[in-house]
């Protein structure tokens, strides 16, 4: 799951070449993972209004773009540290994707170079370089602000009415989303307010890793008949099998290195 949400980094086979992730530059996804409580850890001590409009100031997701602008580990810094020495301009590492353009059929993007603060020391890369540079998921940080742009987002007023409004549909109210810390919620609430969270960017495609973790009956029934109701796509993790028949067309079957899809015939048709 990490890997397809592009969070991860493709491995290399026995002779060396390395894996792609492949997606619409225009593609706007949100992923919750099976341990995104822990991205609640530095608000516990604010109010999830407090918490979204931090999160999503700039019209973007903020949090997600520190997750994939950042190296995964030290390896990934160091291999980004060896191609830029190849590939960069002066060997400098990319410091930002400022823009995005075309040149022919093939996408580019305006780079500004570390220790290069003039703009006039940009260039524009092919997407193709920036990926040789190891920088895919930096790519995809581009695109994300560039959809949410295009999207309107970043005119989506952060009000509290704006935001309370949304969390209601969450089952949070005005008291619990204004004037409640997010430490004193129950694991079910956090649950809510991630999801909640999830959908402010009004993602075309939404991977969820075990979505019913710590949620009551009743707002798994909820969740199901919302998800059912959803019109983008969904990519999810899930022990509850029937909770999966519900909502899911077919199933993926993942075994020595070979993916199978099993079409389900049960009848759920989704709206999408």
């Amino acid at each position: 799951m990490t890997l397809l949400c592009s969070e991860a980094s493709p491995s290399e086979d026995p002779e060396g070449a390395v894996g792609e992730v492949s997606r619409h530059c225009n593609l706007r996804m949100a992923y919750m993972k099976q341990d995104h409580l822990k991205a609640l850890g530095p608000f516990f001590d604010t109010s999830p209004f407090v918490y979204i409009t931090d999160r999503f100031k700039y019209g973007y997701d903020g949090d997600l773009q520190k997750r994939l602008m950042e190296p995964e580990d030290e390896e990934e810094a160091d291999r980004r540290k060896a191609l830029a020495k190849e590939h960069g301009k002066y060997g400098n590492q990319v410091a930002e994707l400022v823009s995005r353009t075309k040149m022919g059929s093939t996408l580019a993007y305006e780079v500004r170079w570390e220790g290069l603060d003039d703009p006039k020391q940009n260039t524009v890369e092919t997407i193709s370089k920036l990926k040789a540079m190891g920088l895919d998921k930096v790519v995809i940080a581009c695109d994300e602000r560039i959809a949410a742009k295009a999207a309107g987002l970043d005119q989506k007023p952060l009000t509290r009415r704006e935001v309370v409004r949304h969390c209601e549909a969450f089952g949070i109210d005005e008291e619990m989303c204004c004037n409640r810390q997010i430490r004193g919620f129950s694991a079910g609430q956090k649950v809510r307010l991630s999801l909640a969270a999830m959908f402010w960017t009004k993602p075309h495609l939404i991977a969820v890793d075990e979505p019913t973790n710590y949620l009551d009956v009743e707002t798994v029934e909820a969740l199901a008949k919302a998800l059912t109701m959803f019109r983008g796509g969904i990519l999810m993790i899930e022990p509850k099998t029937d909770f999966v028949e519900r909502i899911c067309n077919e199933k993926w079957h993942m075994e020595d290195g070979t993916i199978t899809v099993e079409k389900l015939k049960n009848g759920a048709k989704r709206q999408a």
